[in-house]
């Protein structure tokens, strides 16, 4: 037994310590300094990923005097953790949205998908970007059911994608069905974003603390703006837009392994719990495994699975990197983009990018500079934040329901257990010295006790046992098990107790 438990605790141990983003080992971008003192803009856009830094650059290109701060370094963020697809092939997408809107606007963004796939290739040719960028075909399968795969292909036809029905791919297994997207594309993002950057005035480790009216203070400094773009991946403002009623986030994890067989196309499953595949040089991505932050994965160690998968289809393989993704998901599958509310049209947003960030931060920051310098743009009104339709109530009834669970549990929840239970390298909530926390015990065997009341909107937060940290399950803040801030919409770190 004691030999098994060392071989477990040995496999868990390879894996964490390869817990990397792939992307910021295969290239650098250039570092920016902290701001220090009171500056005044045309236009602030407040996140450094890929979102803010294109809104920025087109900014920049219509002669818009614009500064980007970021609360970290430039792609610190989800941008980091990208699968790096640019792609009109967003799962099984255009039937969903169909549905809740009309075919018109199904046709309009699948339209604007396309494009934004040559608006990259634009810019990486215009701006000579070495970035492995390569023009394939992606594809999305299914292992259990034709009807769904079926109903999207029928679409494509409607709006003329250029797609194809097909049965045999280079998976390494057999599909019920696959549907094939002609010249979709993949590249690596830091040296597209790096190149991007040189253009754009920027301050990093400059975190925004509050917004009010046209100034954001910052921690050292505030900054004027005529207009202020938030493209934090989660608005950081909770009124007006009330966002966190409209939006949950969902994590997803990615393994990255050698000494396997190069794919020449991407592949997306369309089933509940598939696995998603791209090749980048002579390593592949192999990623799933998805479930709302917060709450438990489909599996009680993501990064095993994905190990085990990939053993299991290609036996040579060799873990390199693990890495996971956050991504905030609407209600009726499109992002948002446009102003941030309707009783203020000095501030806008993006976000709401689903699992397709490349491709949504392209489109929605190409509609927030349009609305900016006064150019017409066919999408305001079907990304705009303020859109509503029936088909958004139960969704966000169910937001709500989450949100009131969470601070039912902060409330009225009474732990059972104590600080003797908690085993090494695991964490429960207790009462301690007093306190209801949450208490890591490392490997080593200290102990960590931090609050386990989200600070966004008071949500009781969970343990995520793949990653060690203490995740919100109703908006979606992270934190370390020693309580610093990972992923917003939090601004600040839990409070710690000795």
């Amino acid at each position: 037994m004691n030999s098994f438990i060392l071989f477990v605790n040995t496999i868990i141990g390879d894996i964490m310590s390869n817990s990397k983003p792939l992307w910021s080992t295969t290239a650098s971008i250039g570092a920016s300094e902290k701001l220090l003192k009171d500056i005044e803009c045309d236009v602030l856009v407040i996140g450094g990923g890929i979102a803010g830094v294109l809104t920025a650059y087109f900014l920049n290109q219509n002669k818009v005097d614009t500064v980007l701060v970021e609360a970290s370094s430039v792609c610190s963020g989800q941008t980091a953790n990208t699968t790096a697809k640019i792609t009109s092939q967003h799962g099984a997408c255009y039937q969903k949205i169909e549905k809740a809107h009309s075919t018109d606007v199904a046709k309009t963004y699948a339209d604007k998908s396309e494009k934004a796939i040559d608006e990259y290739d634009r810019l990486i040719f215009d701006n000579r970007i070495d970035c492995d960028f390569e023009r394939l075909p992606s594809f999305l399968y299914s292992l259990k059911s034709t009807d769904i795969i079926n109903k999207e292909f029928e679409f494509t036809r409607r709006c003329s994608i250029n797609a194809e029905l097909c049965r045999k791919t280079l998976l390494p297994f057999d599909v019920k069905l696959a549907l094939r997207y002609q010249n979709q594309a993949q590249f690596n993002p830091y040296p597209f974003i790096d190149k991007l950057c040189s253009y754009i005035s920027i301050f990093e480790n400059t975190r925004v603390l509050r917004v009010e009216d046209n100034i954001a203070y910052c921690e050292q400094a505030k900054i004027k703006a005529k207009k202020i773009v938030f493209a934090t991946h989660y608005p950081i403002v909770n009124f007006p837009g009330m966002y966190f009623a409209r939006m949950h986030q969902s994590r997803s994890y990615v393994s990255v392994f050698k000494d396997v067989p190069k794919l020449s196309a991407m592949y997306y499953c369309a089933d509940k719990g598939g696995l998603s595949f791209r090749s980048y040089k002579n390593m592949m991505l192999l990623s799933g495994c998805s479930h709302r932050c917060g709450e438990n994965p489909p599996y009680s160690q993501p990064y095993e699975f994905l190990l085990d998968k990939a053993r299991e289809f290609y036996p040579d393989a060799k873990l390199c990197y693990n890495f996971s993704a956050q991504d905030c998901m609407t209600p009726d599958h499109l992002p948002y983009a446009g102003y941030y509310s309707k009783s203020n049209k000095n501030w806008f947003v993006l976000t709401g990018f689903s699992k397709w960030g490349m491709t949504d931060s392209m489109i929605c920051a190409q509609l927030v500079c349009d609305m900016i310098v006064k150019n017409n743009n066919v999408l305001e009104k079907v990304l705009s934040p303020s859109r509503f339709n029936l088909s958004c109530v139960k969704p966000i009834l169910n937001e709500v329901g989450h949100a009131v669970k969470g601070l039912s549990k902060t409330a009225f929840y009474i732990p059972k257990d104590s600080v003797a239970d908690i085993a090494r390298g695991c964490a429960k909530i207790v009462v301690y010295g007093g306190k209801r926390c949450g208490v890591y015990r490392s490997e080593e065997g200290k102990l960590y006790a931090v609050s386990i009341r989200c600070p966004h909107l008071g949500c009781s937060l969970n343990f995520n046992s793949a990653e060690k940290t203490w995740d919100c399950p109703c908006h979606g803040s992270r934190f370390s098990y020693t309580g610093e801030l990972i992923d917003s919409p939090s601004q600040i770190s839990l409070k710690r107790y000795e």
